[in-house]
């Protein structure tokens, strides 16, 4: 079986090398190439280099939308040129079985390609990218981009994919149509286990992109007086501001930058506390790693991480104003309460969110839509 996998718009294979995310991103298809013999065309915004890129796989291919054409320096002459892609790749993709798009934005060459080679096609989207535009409060130009970009999706995938209920429930609100949507959420790779003796006594840890989204001042704001540092891993247009923070707080900030997937796992078995304040959030691939290596995780109060962290049980969810540094404390001084709420965040990845259980689940996906 020959599998489709059409990039999120703008998105290269070099992105997600530069970014530290190829072998996390890669992960789910080489382990199903492996065991089912599936192979996978990338559909990807690159040039001719993405093809170097490329590891992991033996049987799978690559095609840069930029080496069949040449990207243009305006941004609406690329998104434009985009709908016509399917026009240029349908001959070299016409044995395939199935269509899958990474992620909603970017979706109509999936639904394109759906039409000109009569295949099924399945629309992931890892995050509500029409509540995520409003709540970043773009153009309503924009937000209703997306809204119908969605809808269509809907209306045209033969499966639709969330990665949260909440996300499942908002996204079938936009449309009166009862539609095959699915709920995988993002997998763990593996459980890490490390004592509570061997991590750091007074550090705690937070991951995710140097922007307004993350709520990283309030963070910072919200530690002071507490000989708490922080490490934070992640880029972003807000590092400078940030720094600034930190030294008028007196809170001591260490910028890791970005890591790689593996580098990243093994990071987070070193510290008894995660901290997430995004003020919205999809289905957090961080938040799920830190769980599975053992991190007490607090986290924001939104819908989507009520998804994943039940307060007291195994996490701690806060809301607007609460005192964060009082739970750290209390969690760094508690041996007792750090090991249960450590093992209970052990099992909800072991229950739901493993590697294993998602590869068995994207498989029948595709033997669903080619029996």
């Amino acid at each position: 079986m020959r599998v489709i996998l059409v990039f999120t718009y703008g998105i290269s294979l070099k992105n997600w090398h530069e970014s530290g995310i190829y072998e996390r991103e890669m992960l789910l298809y080489q382990k199903l190439e492996h065991m089912y013999d599936i192979k996978y065309t990338f559909i990807t915004y690159g040039d001719k280099q993405d093809k170097t890129f490329l590891s992991g796989f033996s049987q799978a291919e690559v095609i840069p939308i930029y080496d069949l054409y040449k990207k243009s320096r305006f941004n609406a002459i690329n998104l434009i040129k985009s709908f016509l892609v399917p026009l240029y790749i349908k001959k070299d993709v016409s044995l395939s079985s199935v269509i899958k798009t990474n992620q909603l934005n970017g979706a109509w060459i999936g639904i394109i390609l759906k039409f000109l080679l009569g295949i099924r096609l399945i629309v992931r989207t890892g995050y509500n990218i029409h509540e995520f535009k409003v709540l970043e409060k773009k153009p309503n130009y924009i937000i209703n981009f997306y809204k119908y970009l969605t809808k269509i999706s809907l209306a045209q995938a033969d499966i639709f994919i969330c990665t949260s209920e909440t996300d499942k429930r908002n996204i079938s609100s936009l449309s009166k149509v009862p539609r095959s949507i699915k709920v995988i959420p993002n997998w763990v790779y593996k459980t890490v286990e490390n004592p509570f003796t061997k991590r750091f006594k007074r550090k705690i840890l937070s991951v995710g992109r140097l922007e307004a989204q993350k709520n990283y001042e309030d963070l910072i704001e919200s530690l002071k007086n507490t000989n708490i540092e922080i490490d934070i891993v992640g880029e972003g247009s807000l590092k400078d501001e940030l720094e600034t923070t930190a030294l008028q707080y007196g809170v001591k900030v260490n910028f890791l930058g970005t890591l790689d997937f593996f580098e990243l796992n093994d990071l987070y078995k070193d510290y008894k506390i995660f901290v997430s304040s995004s003020i919205f959030e999809g289905n957090p691939k961080v938040v799920l790693e830190a769980l599975a290596s053992g991190c007490v995780v607090i986290a924001n109060n939104t819908s989507n991480i009520r998804d994943i962290v039940i307060n007291n049980n195994n996490g701690f969810i806060y809301k607007k104003n609460e005192n964060i540094a009082e739970l750290v404390l209390n969690i760094i001084d508690d041996e007792t309460t750090y090991n249960e709420i450590s093992k209970n965040g052990y099992q909800t990845i072991k229950s739901t969110y493993l590697l294993s259980t998602i590869i068995k689940n994207e498989i029948k996906l595709y033997r669903s839509l080619t029996s």
